[in-house]
């Protein structure tokens, strides 16, 4: 079902869900599968929706969120044969997947999985950007949230690190509740390799032809903020409108270009905190070696910082 009626008879469900883990090239995915004449994604990329656990639902009811799906009269979008979804926290919450489930209509889930201290280090600069994270370094921003109460920050779930690292944990939650013919788990490595073999593997899983693509653009670069408090102001802004606003479009555009006279280029690694990866990927190990034994794959190059 690819666009719902105005009042739905039952819960509206996409086709399938890109379900996490943060910073591990979920965006690109997104976006090139979003270009695939078979497929329509969400018109605002993580909604969140079944998130009901981690305080972070940018649309709360049935209608808000079967609206985001509404394309109106787009010719292209009545030929589609899929539709998705994609919100980031879906595998670190522990509700999100069995309410989807719940709805009996069995759709697919795509998991993106990364060395937990890279993506920490990614996060953590993404909060930055957003004006979340107030420490000056990763190794500070480590330590204070692992005995930090998150709840007062605009995503609580983004500022849980130890949380958000745990992929083995949070793969073989998902795995108790979805049968494994309907997931589908791409390592961020693999993506940056061969990111048109990973594309081509992601139709297949879909059941969707290959539709010619030659180019899959990945961004790889980290960038921060000159000012915490002007980037921030335009994140709460954007908020406070959400994702029904008439105008969101426009206004994404703008804001992109505020943004982009505000950032600056860091390097994803500085010596004054290089140390913490250590730090961080010893916090993991025995999580990475379950993630290992789940998927009867080598990542010992996971326990190297």
């Amino acid at each position: 079902m690819l666009r719902p009626a105005a009042e739905p008879t039952a819960p509206f469900t996409p086709d399938f869900f890109i379900v996490g883990a943060p910073k591990c090239g979920t965006t690109a995915l997104a976006s090139v599968l979003s270009r695939h004449p078979d497929v329509r994604f969400c018109r605002y990329k993580e909604p969140h929706f079944f998130c009901t656990d981690l305080n972070w639902q940018i649309v709360k009811t049935e209608r808000d969120y079967a609206a985001l799906f509404d394309l109106g009269d787009d010719p292209a979008s009545a030929r589609a044969k899929l539709c998705g979804e994609a919100s980031v926290f879906y595998l670190l919450s522990r509700a999100a997947i069995p309410a989807i489930e719940a709805r009996g209509s069995a759709p697919r889930y795509i998991v993106l999985l990364r060395q937990p201290a890279k993506l920490i280090r990614s996060l953590y600069l993404e909060n930055r950007k957003a004006g979340d994270e107030q420490h000056r370094s990763l190794a500070a921003a480590w330590h204070a949230s692992l005995g930090h109460d998150a709840s007062a920050h605009r995503n609580p779930a983004a500022m849980r690190y130890a949380d958000v690292g745990r992929l083995g944990e949070q793969l073989e939650r998902l795995y108790a509740t979805v049968p494994r013919e309907r997931v589908h788990v791409i390592f961020h490595e693999d993506l940056l390799r061969a990111p048109l073999q990973v594309y081509a593997d992601t139709l297949q899983f879909l059941g969707l032809p290959h539709d010619g693509r030659e180019r899959f653009p990945i961004e790889n670069e980290s960038r921060d903020y000159h000012s915490s408090r002007y980037n921030r102001g335009i994140t709460l802004i954007s908020d406070l409108l959400g994702p029904h606003f008439r105008y969101r479009t426009s206004l994404r555009h703008v804001a992109r270009a505020l943004r982009f006279f505000n950032q600056k280029v860091v390097p994803t690694t500085d010596t004054d905190d290089a140390a913490i990866d250590t730090v961080i990927t010893e916090y993991f190990a025995p999580d990475i070696r379950r993630l290992g034994r789940l998927l009867d794959r080598n990542v010992d190059d996971w326990l190297v910082a």
